[in-house]
């Protein structure tokens, strides 16, 4: 059985508190916020939906979606009545018809839409435990240098599953023992012994399907390894960045709670290792590889562990060229 949400509004904390005060101390009028979110919602979704229609089914545009259509239908409502209303030569309250169409909507979706509060009535729910095409039934045309071979690694002693600090602490990870996971994936990927023969393959494959040229790497070409630092945009403001602070807050000892404590994208180990073995096996130079995100600043817990061992390494971001 599934326990019904509950939301409490007053326990906000940190930017969204200082929102909720905000608001609270404006009196903002309910007609000014419904276009303000109207507006921004709508715009907000064309923006990320247009290049990408994929993006619809992401959370946040299904947050955005609601208000982005009663926002549209409110605008056609009152067009379509000031319309009709100079046609018939009658002064029609548009405002207020326009808001009773759009209330009476809302209540007629609410009625026939099943609340999710619902399912805690239903004492029998079947969950479900799997895909519905049961396991090891792939789908679609295998691509890669075994076709449609996918490759797992698995070692309980990489990390530090008893972690209270942040994930990207040397503390909170074993790298050695990623370091022959890593290892153990690129080999047995395309199926060969040696590290250097699978990047070969892997680029020739890559060539092949891209370019359709029968070729592995050649030197002189670049190689961009694109992270994932999404929270340095909120993290590492432009005030933070003029100071030279690249870094996460300090966390307060025996804390197990902190700014950014559950966040999870790119941290040094992994990309350390694809350094180590296009460098150091496959004979890449350091200058023709580049790192970073480009629509985010670069945290220093990651570029001072790269940077330490390849300093030669362009190491870019939206901040700076490297």
């Amino acid at each position: 059985m599934i326990a019904p949400l509950k939301f409490d509004i007053d326990k906000l904390r940190g930017r969204l508190a200082r929102i909720r005060e905000w608001l609270r101390n404006h009196n903002l009028s309910p007609k000014i916020l419904f276009v303000v979110l109207g507006f921004l919602s709508t715009i907000w979704f064309l923006v990320r939906v247009i290049p990408k229609p994929s993006r619809a089914t992401y959370p946040c545009m299904r947050a955005a979606a609601p208000f982005m259509s009663g926002f549209i239908v409110y605008l056609l409502t009152v067009a379509g009545i000031t319309v009709v209303a100079g046609k018939m030569k009658r002064n029609l309250h548009v405002r207020w018809i326009s808001t009773s169409i759009l209330i009476f909507g809302v209540i007629i979706t609410a009625a026939i839409t099943p609340s999710s509060t619902s399912l805690t009535y239903i004492t029998d729910a079947k969950f479900k435990t799997g895909p519905d095409d049961e396991p090891n039934q792939p789908f679609g045309t295998a691509v890669g240098a075994i076709p449609g071979r996918v490759v797992w690694v698995w070692d309980t002693l990489a990390v530090n599953r008893n972690c209270r600090s942040y994930y990207f602490n040397p503390e909170n990870y074993n790298q050695e023992v990623i370091g022959k996971m890593f290892r153990a994936s690129v080999t047995r990927l395309p199926g060969k012994s040696s590290v250097r023969r699978s990047w070969d393959i892997m680029f020739r494959d890559f060539n092949k399907r891209k370019h359709n040229v029968e070729r592995g790497y050649v030197r002189g070409e670049k190689i961009f390894i694109k992270i994932n630092q999404t929270s340095g945009r909120g993290r590492l403001t432009t005030a933070v960045r003029a100071k030279g602070n690249y870094h996460y807050p300090a966390q307060r000892s025996g804390k197990t709670r902190g700014p950014y404590l559950g966040t999870c994208e790119t941290a040094p180990y992994i990309v350390l290792e694809i350094l180590r073995q296009l460098i150091n096996e496959v004979g890449i130079n350091q200058s023709d590889i580049a790192v970073g995100d480009p629509q985010n600043p670069t945290f220093g817990h990651n570029y001072d562990i790269w940077a330490a061992e390849f300093p030669d390494v362009i190491y870019t971001d939206r901040t700076f060229g490297t």
